[in-house]
Order: C-alpha cells, then sequence, then structure tokens
C-alpha cells in the first residue's frame, strides 16, 4: 500500500532521495532514488495498492528521458517487468502493469495429476497459517492461488458458529460518541495471525525464576565504561544468547509442525526474534546464527535492528527467519505474562520485571534479584518435561554468564 507519495512532476531529484512510502504486511519502507534527475511521469498516488515489478514514474537525466521506473524492494513475489513504453506511446500504461500469464515450473502437482499453481508468496503465507495449499481454490489467473486465496480459506477454516473472531462488533455508538480508525496492514496481519495461534495452537506456559543477582552487578559495571557509539548492553541480549544455547541443547524449540503432512521440520540454524515495540506497530527483528556470536556482538546488532524498527525503515529480511521469539516487558513494570507463540514458531519466551526478595542462599538468608520468565510452548510439540528443562537451561545460563562479560 502506498501510504505517501513525497516528489511531484517537475521535481528534481538525487539519487538516494525518497520517491515513495509503502507499507507491506510486515513492514513499511521508503523507496529510493536510483539516479538524479527530474520527474517527468507518475503513474501512482497515494493508497494504491502496488506488486513488485509495477512502473510508477519515469525519470529524466540531461534532457532525455529514462526507463520507466519500476518498485523496487517489494520482494514478496518475483517481478515480472512491464514492457518499457516507447515515447511514441500515445496513452500512458496503467498503475498496475498486466501480468503474463503464470508458469508451471514452479508449480506443485497433484497425485492426481492435477496442477497448483501458486507462488512464493502465496506458498509462504499456506505454511504460516497452517494451510494445506492443495486444498485451496485460486482466483487468480489460470486458476492461480494468490495470498488473499490463502487468507480467505484460513478464514473458511476458522468460521465456526461460536467463533468470537467472527462475531461483528454490537453498536457501541448506542452508548456514546465514537470514532473509528481503520486497522493498517501490519494491523490487520498482527490480529490475523494471533488469531490462527490463539484457536489452532494448544498453548501450555511455565514460569521460573532467575538470579541474576550476579549478573545485573556485572552488565551494570560493563555499562559504566562503555561509550554514547558502543551498543549499550542490554538484558535482552543476554537473555538471547541463552535462549539460542538452549535451542542447541533442545532442538525441538528450534522446530516447526506441518500438519497436513504430520512432520515437524527442524532448522538447521538458530535465529531468534526479539519484539520491538515501535510508534506504529509491534516488530520482532531476527538476530541470525546467535550461537556464533558474542554477547557484545548480539547487543550491537540488537541495537541496530531495534533503532530501525522504532524508525519504520527495517527491512524485511530482518523480520524473517525466527525460530523463536523474545519478548521483554521488564521495563514496562510488567509482573508476569502468557505470551501468545508467532507462528510457525512453537515457543515464546516473555521476560517480566526483576524484583528483589529474601531467598535461603549459601545457608542464609539473602537479598536477591530475581528475573520471572515464562515459556509458552506448543503442547504439540513439547510436553512439559522438555519445557522445564529448557526453562532451567535458560536460567543456569543467566546465574553463570556474569563470569563472561
Amino acid at each position: 500500500t502506498v501510504l505517501a507519495v513525497l516528489v511531484q512532476v517537475g521535481a528534481k531529484v538525487a539519487e538516494g532521495q525518497a520517491l515513495l512510502e509503502v507499507e507491506t504486511d510486515k513492514v513499511t519502507f521508503e523507496i529510493p532514488s536510483p539516479r538524479d534527475g527530474v520527474i517527468e511521469e507518475l503513474r501512482i498516488e497515494a493508497d494504491a495498492i502496488i506488486k513488485a515489478g509495477d512502473i510508477f514514474a519515469r525519470i529524466s537525466s540531461d534532457e532525455r528521458a529514462t526507463d520507466p521506473l519500476p518498485v523496487e524492494g517489494l520482494v514478496e513475489a518475483p517481478a515480472q517487468q512491464a514492457p518499457t513504453p516507447s515515447k511514441s506511446t500515445a496513452a500512458p500504461a496503467p498503475i498496475l502493469a498486466a501480468q503474463p500469464p503464470p508458469a508451471i515450473a514452479g508449480s506443485d502437482r497433484l497425485q492426481t495429476g492435477t496442477v497448483v499453481r501458486a507462488g512464493p508468496a502465496a506458498r509462504r503465507e499456506a505454511r504460516e497459517l497452517g494451510v494445506a495449499i492443495v486444498q485451496v481454490t485460486g482466483t487468480g489467473r489460470h486458476n492461480r492461488i494468490t495470498t488473499e486465496d490463502v487468507r480467505q480459506h484460513a478464514r473458511r477454516l476458522l468460521t465456526t458458529p461460536g467463533e468470537t473472531a467472527q462475531t461483528p462488533l454490537p453498536d457501541l455508538a448506542a452508548f456514546g460518541p465514537v470514532h473509528e480508525v481503520p486497522m493498517s496492514r501490519l494491523d490487520q496481519t498482527i490480529a490475523r495471525n494471533m488469531t490462527q495461534a490463539a484457536t489452532v495452537i494448544p498453548h501450555s506456559w511455565i514460569s521460573q525464576r532467575a538470579d541474576i543477582t550476579l549478573l545485573e552487578a556485572r552488565r551494570r559495571e560493563v555499562r559504566a565504561t562503555q561509550t554514547g557509539t558502543d551498543a549499550p548492553l542490554t538484558l535482552t541480549a543476554i537473555v538471547c544468547k541463552a535462549v539460542a544455547s538452549a535451542m542447541v541443547e533442545y532442538p525441538r524449540f528450534n522446530a516447526g509442525i506441518d500438519m497436513p503432512t504430520q512432520t515437524l521440520v527442524f532448522r538447521d540454524y538458530v535465529n531468534v526474534g526479539v519484539a520491538v515495540d515501535a510508534e506504529r506497530a509491534l516488530y520482532v527483528p531476527v538476530i541470525k546464527d546467535v550461537p556464533s556470536m558474542s554477547i557484545m556482538d548480539i547487543a550491537a546488532e540488537l541495537g541496530r535492528v531495534s533503532a530501525a524498527a522504532r524508525d519504520n525503515r527495517i527491512a524485511g529480511a530482518d523480520l524473517r527467519g525466527a525460530g523463536i521469539t523474545i519478548t521483554n516487558l521488564g521495563g514496562i513494570g510488567v509482573s508476569a505474562m502468557q505470551p501468545i507463540i508467532n507462528p510457525p514458531e512453537v515457543a515464546i519466551l516473555g521476560i517480566s520485571s526483576a524484583e528483589e526478595a529474601l531467598v535461603k542462599h549459601r545457608n542464609g538468608v539473602e537479598t536477591r534479584l530475581r528475573l520471572p520468565i515464562t515459556l509458552g510452548f506448543d503442547h504439540r510439540v513439547i510436553n512439559g518435561a522438555e519445557a522445564a528443562r529448557f526453562l532451567n537451561f535458560v536460567c543456569d545460563a543467566l546465574e553463570q554468564y556474569h563470569a563472561d562479560l
């Protein structure tokens, strides 16, 4: 969705200058100009829906018209480049360029010989929503399955007589003044994913408190030595390292479940998502290959992606590929939580506010700093004993990491 067109016809633009602000299901970002020049033609306006490869502008340079400028950065599906219009063309091309018939090469073939035509975006949507794509009816050209076809199929599966999410909202205006705000695509995606997660995944939660007395004291010492250019050493970065180590030890927490084929798919990589509260939405940037990183490396990468998320300029690649999610609400004063799993993951770790407590320690009673941690897990994949061992591993690691900082 085009949020804003940032230039006008006749405007001079520099290479790298933002031309459009667009929003996908996952991220908001700007599309920059690839060159210096003058905007000769615009074929797009705010609120338009665009795809990768759509032509939206023409830039001239040195009094010469260049090739039409296609949408770049939207990589949800392979782009089919529209032909370049010539100067002799009487009528301008439409805002959304027509796409050629889909190829059969990338489709699945059922045992019956029926071809299932679907692009990468639709297949990814089906995997994330737990939908068997062979059961989806395509409405695109040549019966090609679109992402919306997958979503409509998922909605039909979720629509039952007692389904709260599908119940129309009562007339709230009957009790006083109201105003309406349309949900953004990001909000719609979060709502859809959380509905799917809460209704399909059998959640279970367990909690534990980690003794971080020594860890927090050492973390504060390190923070005091850091300069303004250093990425701050946060507790979240340390927890990220502990969780990644636990995922190596307990691989089921790094798996995905494919219900149509009754298969567990184990990731051979360990990526950790970290929830970041931005002004426009809740983003979950992904820290890649965490076991190979030091805690300070994790802190630096977490600082980079968190800043990009809060500025609503995070790249789509930084939001994909997590095997587990960490959500830290301790800074807001939360004492307990039951977080919802982010599909296609099978677990989520929630961190609450650390609290001082009198506990028996080394044959005496001492004041210790304890961190409440809640582990939510998919009971189809993980049983309670496995979850307890995983959580104990994380807590033990946190109690020992002070020696590594």
